[in-house]
């Protein structure tokens, strides 16, 4: 629950208004998918809704907001397209998230498995996988087996072939699920940080490389006015464009160093 209750009431007026548009959108895109002004609003209201939960720490409903994004993301380059399938997995991601915003403002535990609705998202059907393998096995081994010697090799062999294709499908522990469903949470929400971070820097750096052209501007503009100026005022100017060029050189170095690291980390993350 978010503690400070001014920042609940803001948060609460400004989810409230967002998850209505996203259901909104979602609804119209699920009936007219190539409708990209209402995908780009979907997005648009993600991406806040994204930002305002981070800030207030409550990572649970960033990480789904993400996967949302992220799914639309690709469909936003043509890499996918939407299909009901998706929409189905948005409506419940959704869902999820209206509980978790609900448990914020108000306290009430959400019932609601985070990674569960993660694995949603993605496209996992764990459980499903796993009912497969159950059946498999029962196939493999419901019925007594007895035959002759001579069949026993063609036999054993049958029997390896069918669990070599089980492999497809592999049962797995609900805690090692859960651990692993843990991870790519957390990988998630770091890779959302560091693709937010890369865009602040670059942010920066668009900042600086205009600062450094206004410089380079008013440089020209003393050379003109040099002859119009006395020497002492004209020294002044010159002393102060060195001061903001040095300046600008040290923000520039820094500037091109965070960048390197927030490629890198986003290189590692990949």
């Amino acid at each position: 629950m978010i503690e400070d209750a001014e920042l609940r009431q803001i948060y609460q007026a400004s989810t409230s208004e967002r998850l209505a548009k996203l259901e909104e959108s979602l609804l119209h895109l699920e009936k007219q998918p190539n409708d990209q002004a209402k995908l780009e609003q979907f997005l648009r209201e993600a991406h806040t809704l994204k930002g305002d939960s981070r800030m207030l720490g409550l990572d649970a409903i960033e990480m789904l907001i993400h996967q949302l994004e992220e799914c639309f993301a690709q469909i936003k380059t043509g890499k996918e397209t939407i299909t009901p399938e998706l929409c189905d997995r948005a409506f419940v991601g959704l869902d999820a998230v209206t509980q978790l915003v609900t448990e914020a403002i108000t306290g009430e535990e959400a019932q609601v498995n985070t990674f569960e609705v993660l694995a949603v998202l993605m496209g996992a059907q764990p459980e499903a996988a796993a009912e497969e393998v159950e059946e498999d096995e029962d196939d493999l081994f419901a019925e007594e087996i007895s035959f002759s010697e001579p069949e026993v090799e063609a036999k054993t062999t049958l029997i390896d072939a069918q669990k070599t294709q089980a492999i497809d499908t592999i049962r797995v522990e609900a805690k090692k699920l859960d651990a692993l469903m843990g991870d790519i949470g957390e990988l998630t929400v770091t890779k959302s940080r560091i693709l937010d971070e890369i865009a602040e820097v670059e942010e920066i750096i668009n900042l600086w490389e205009n600062w450094q052209q206004n410089n380079n501007k008013y440089r020209h503009l003393l050379q003109t006015l040099a002859s119009r100026l006395p020497e002492d005022e004209l020294a002044l100017f010159e002393q102060f464009w060195q001061s903001t060029q040095a300046h600008l050189q040290t923000l520039g170095d820094k500037a091109s160093q965070l960048k390197a690291i927030t490629d890198d980390n986003s290189s590692n993350i990949n």
